[in-house]
């Protein structure tokens, strides 16, 4: 009986060890993932939308939305001064969590930049609308909007990490921003930025840095007093840096952005 356990011992570890041997990957046969273990969030669909001045930025919601997605309100405005525009109270989509950011004293962005930005998330549950306002203390300004359906990501605590402080560039200071880069806790992340221009005429945006993409841009009024924003993204495979990522416009003021990263289960 002795022998017969300490056979099937021995070819337990036989039969482990050839898995790993075989399938290099399986590292988790012996060491169980924690954190975040599981593919890269995916963004599923997204909706944009702008307004004019003295109009309230009203969403649709993206395609597709079920219980447990991951939905991410990205939003921008144009404003010369520097008072914080959202917050997680009164200025907010309705049932959303702020990912709180600053800027100085300003939080959401500068006069300097004439700009500010914000994002929002919750884990969709049904009972979402159709359409949600975002309300902002500048609303007599332009605003533009994104609203994102993301599957893959944590089911509690789906954003890791975001800029404190954001980075800005001074009214007429360049038509580049660079965004800095942030560490991630976890393999496997999504990472993403968003960035508000002064300028109505700034479209395109165009972005660089390794592995960046846009997924949409969007902009409010044509012309001198209007708005440009983007939103990007990046596959973040191994827990460290996302890389810095350039935004450029054709014509800009003055500029702000931010990144953020979304945990896979």
């Amino acid at each position: 009986m002795v022998y017969k356990t300490i056979l099937l011992i021995t070819l337990s570890v036989f039969l482990i060890n050839a898995q790993i041997i075989l399938n290099p990957k399986r590292s988790d046969i012996l060491n169980p993932p924690g954190g975040s273990g599981g593919g890269i969030p995916v963004i599923e669909s997204f909706t944009t939308d702008s307004i004019l001045a003295a109009q309230r930025l009203i969403l649709n919601k993206p395609s597709g939305v079920v219980s447990g997605n991951l939905l991410i309100i990205a939003v921008t405005n144009e404003n010369t001064d520097d008072t914080q525009q959202w917050n997680n109270t009164t200025y907010k989509p309705s049932g959303f969590t702020w990912i709180t950011t600053s800027l100085g004293t300003a939080v959401t962005g500068t006069n300097n930049s004439q700009t500010h930005c914000a994002v929002f998330w919750r884990i969709a549950d049904g009972s979402e609308n159709d359409t949600i306002g975002v309300p902002c203390v500048g609303g007599v300004m332009e605003q533009i909007g994104f609203y994102l359906r993301i599957s893959g990501a944590h089911a509690t605590t789906p954003i890791d990490v975001s800029d404190s402080p954001m980075d800005s560039t001074y009214y007429n200071e360049r038509d580049s921003i660079q965004i800095h880069s942030l560490t991630t806790g976890y393999a496997n992340e999504l990472a993403l930025f968003v960035c508000a221009r002064d300028y109505g005429d700034g479209l395109p945006h165009t972005v660089s840095g390794t592995g960046w993409s846009k997924i949409s841009e969007n902009l409010a009024n044509a012309g001198d007093f209007g708005l440009t924003a983007s939103i990007g993204q990046k596959d973040v495979t191994s827990a460290g840096a996302t890389g810095q990522v350039t935004v450029t416009a054709i014509t800009a003021r003055g500029s702000v952005g931010f990144q953020f990263t979304i945990r896979s289960p």
